[in-house]
C-alpha cells in the first residue's frame, strides 16, 4: 500500500493529525478510552470560572486536550478530526489553529466573566454550578471551526444552516438547563457551545483574510484549500 496519500494529506492538515495525536495520547494517559475521568483529573486540568479569580489562568489550556471518558472521548475525537480538519484545508493552518484557540478561550471567559459570575453573584444556583464545575474538552475549539465553516463553505442557504445549528444549540442549552440540574458539566458544555458557534461564524467578518475567502466563495467551479 502506498503512503504517498497519507503523507500528502499529513502535509496538508499538520494541525489536524497534531491535535488528534495529543488528545490521543493525553486521554491515554488518563484511560479515558474506556473509562470515565477521574474526579482528581478533572479538578487539576479542568477549567472552571472560578479558577481565573484565583488566578489559576493554565486550565483554560490544559482542559483542551482531555474528555469527561468514555463516549464523550469518541465524539470529540471525530468531531475535532472533521471540524478542525475541514477548517485547515479550506482556510489554511493558520487560520484553523487561531480559530480553534481563540474561540476556545475567548468563549470560556465569556462563560466565565459575563454569564457564570454575574449569575453566581445573584444566587442564581445554575449560575453557581456553571461558576465552581470544572470541565474539560476541545469543543468550543472545534464548535468555533463549525462555526467557520458554515460561513466560508459559499453554500447559498448558509444562514438558514446558521440560524438552525444556534437554534438547537439553543435549545439543548436551555434543556439541559431546566431538566438536568445534576450534571453540571453538561450544563457548562452546552453553554459554552452556544457561544462559541456564533463566536467561530463572527469571526469570518473579524479575521484579515475574509477578502480572499470572499473570492474562493465566488467561483463557482471549485474550492482549493489555502497553503500557509
Amino acid at each position: 500500500m502506498s503512503l504517498a496519500r497519507p503523507l500528502a494529506l499529513l502535509r496538508q492538515l499538520p494541525l489536524t493529525f497534531t491535535l488528534l495525536v495529543l488528545m490521543l495520547v493525553c486521554n491515554v494517559a488518563a484511560k479515558t478510552l474506556t473509562e470515565l475521568l477521574r474526579p482528581a483529573w478533572q479538578k487539576l486540568f479542568g477549567f472552571a470560572p472560578v479558577d481565573l479569580w484565583t488566578g489559576e489562568w493554565y486550565p483554560l489550556f490544559s482542559s483542551l486536550l482531555l474528555t469527561t471518558g468514555r463516549f464523550s472521548f469518541y465524539a470529540s475525537f471525530v468531531m475535532l478530526a472533521v471540524c478542525v480538519g475541514l477548517t485547515e484545508r479550506r482556510c489554511g493552518t493558520l487560520r484553523a489553529l487561531l480559530t480553534f484557540l481563540g474561540v476556545h478561550v475567548v468563549a470560556l471567559l465569556i462563560l466565565s466573566i459575563l454569564v457564570a459570575w454575574p449569575l453566581a453573584q445573584l444566587g442564581v444556583g445554575r449560575g453557581q454550578l456553571l461558576f465552581e464545575t470544572n470541565d474539560v474538552g476541545p469543543s468550543a475549539g472545534y464548535y468555533g471551526c463549525l462555526g467557520l465553516l458554515v460561513m466560508v463553505s459559499g453554500w447559498r442557504w448558509r444562514k438558514t444552516l446558521f440560524l438552525g445549528i444556534l437554534l438547537i444549540l439553543l435549545v439543548r442549552a436551555s434543556w439541559t438547563w431546566i431538566e438536568i440540574p445534576d450534571q453540571p458539566e453538561r450544563l457548562t458544555a452546552d453553554v459554552a457551545h452556544l457561544i462559541a458557534f456564533p463566536l467561530g461564524a463572527l469571526s469570518f467578518w473579524l479575521f484579515p483574510g475574509k477578502r480572499e475567502l470572499d473570492q474562493q466563495n465566488s467561483s463557482p467551479v471549485r474550492v482549493t484549500g489555502q497553503q500557509n
